[in-house]
């Protein structure tokens, strides 16, 4: 009776082995020349495989991945929390070449998530199966990747998070659209092509930023405050990345790559001490006023803060004319003021400025020209003006520039102060307005004309011109 016992189970386990063997093998078999590899710190391994994704333009794929590893060099307790990285179109070769990008590596070293990614070779956006969207076949992909990886492993399957860039962050969030059951959260900078999220109680974590003057910006924007009432989408707009001559108004800049890095991470910890779910965003531990926004850790918390999100609602208020800061470093060296046309700057170019300004440890303030003048710019300089003085700042070197059709404001400006407060004024001047503006120019007593190539100086201008502001001294000497 007991022997007859032993066949029934031995029978029962054989079955059940031989279909965990089938199930497993569609995976195995699409699986080659898989290669792991140790950092040389021996807190990552790394690992590669191609895998056979069996659709256009991309019948194999080459994957890459890296998981934590402890100071014993085994696996991390949070190698089970997996983030994939969302390429962008046409990243392909990068992939291939240096594997997962640089700022996302250290979330695998010291933020301990397993990461992946892979190599896409992209059709037009315009395809309806182009590969952001479920019907390309591509999700599957992707969700077959990480199951092999974590059978590889031995690493149990839990929800995910991913993080993407340009079109990968529209990958981002069409991967959280179409499977909400195996992403617990997203982030990512310059998406445009989304989706509409489900209604199904969830409360995923969400950050969705642009870079300025990105052209996905607005539709980010309008997408952001157009989502079921349930979610909470984190939007910002970024400052740029600054690149010898020019401004990158697309990729992240190492502001936004921080920012998308902590979210991430802190959100994962608030996970795990909430048992595995994430709360309520109502629930999170912390809360910016000025915005309305909840943040899932102190960190993030003071990344958001530092965000100059006043300063992209003025630039595109053209009813408040009235004087505005940059958030200001903690110890600025000195104060610029920016006397702008609106209607020539281009709201991202004035904000390039603060930007650059601000990074050289300046205090930046702005105030618009208006067309009425007189009476009015008289208030603005008193505004102006009043808002430094209320400031501990007053007494640093001030620098007074202007552009465009503002020079009756910076006039105004500088004729209220005493010979001297100033310790450098500028008028920005780009070719075509040195014929037009060259009466109003001959009126600054005291004032410089920097030639410009366009209307804003570009990254090199500015650092050639804030050569020459002292570090210090005090005005009105």
């Amino acid at each position: 009776m007991d022997r007859g016992n032993n066949w029934i189970w031995l029978s029962i386990f054989l079955c059940m082995a031989m279909v965990s063997i089938a199930m497993l093998y569609p995976l195995e078999s699409r699986v080659t020349d898989w290669r792991v590899k140790r950092s040389p710190d021996g807190r990552v391994l790394f690992g590669s495989f191609y895998f056979k994704a069996g659709l256009p333009e991309n019948p194999t794929v080459l994957v890459r991945y890296a998981v934590p590893l402890d100071a014993h060099g085994k696996l991390r307790e949070s190698a089970e929390d997996f983030l994939f990285y969302a390429p962008y179109n046409g990243e392909a070769g990068r992939i291939r070449e240096n594997g997962i990008p640089a700022w996302v590596e250290p979330m695998c070293a010291d933020d301990g998530f397993s990461v992946f990614t892979l190599t896409i070779q992209a059709t037009s956006p315009s395809d309806p199966r182009y590969y952001i969207y479920p019907k390309s076949g591509w999700h599957e992909v992707i969700l077959s990747i990480r199951r092999r990886i974590a059978e590889y492993h031995r690493l149990q399957l839990k929800p995910m998070a991913v993080v993407g860039e340009s079109s990968g962050g529209s990958l981002a969030e069409q991967l959280l659209a179409a499977h909400p059951d195996e992403f617990w959260g997203a982030a990512w900078c310059g998406g445009a092509l989304y989706a509409t999220l489900p209604k199904n109680g969830l409360s995923p974590a969400i950050l969705a930023v642009n870079t300025w003057g990105c052209p996905g910006e607005e539709i980010t924007a309008r997408w952001a405050a157009s989502v079921y009432p349930g979610y909470q989408v984190l939007h910002a707009e970024m400052p740029p990345k600054f690149m010898g001559e020019k401004h990158e108004h697309h990729a992240s800049s190492p502001m936004t790559q921080e920012l998308l890095r902590i979210f991430l991470t802190e959100c994962r910890e608030l996970r795990t001490t909430n048992g595995g779910v994430l709360p309520v965003t109502e629930e999170w531990p912390e809360k910016d006023v000025a915005t309305n926004a909840y943040l899932p850790g102190p960190r993030s918390l003071r990344l958001w803060r530092a965000l100059p999100h006043e300063v992209s609602r003025r630039v595109k208020d053209l009813k408040d004319g009235g004087p505005f800061a940059y958030p200001a470093p903690l110890c600025p060296k000195g104060i610029a003021i920016i006397c702008y046309d609106a209607e020539r700057a281009g709201d991202f170019f004035l904000r390039d400025a603060m930007a650059v300004l601000t990074a050289q440890e300046l205090a930046v303030f702005a105030v618009r020209y208006v067309e009425e003048g007189g009476k009015l710019n008289d208030e603005l300089a008193t505004g102006i003006l009043g808002l430094i003085e209320q400031s501990s700042w007053w007494k640093l070197p001030i620098c007074l520039l202007g552009n465009g059709q503002a020079v009756g404001l910076v006039n105004e400006i500088h004729q209220r102060m005493p010979t001297g407060y100033f310790t450098r004024c500028a008028l920005l001047s780009p070719a075509e307005l040195r014929v037009n503006n060259g009466g109003a120019m001959a009126q600054l007593v005291g004032f410089e004309v920097v030639h410009t190539k366009g209307f804003y100086p570009d990254f090199r201008e500015w650092m050639d011109f804030l050569q020459n502001l002292p570090n210090g001294g005090k005005n009105g000497s």
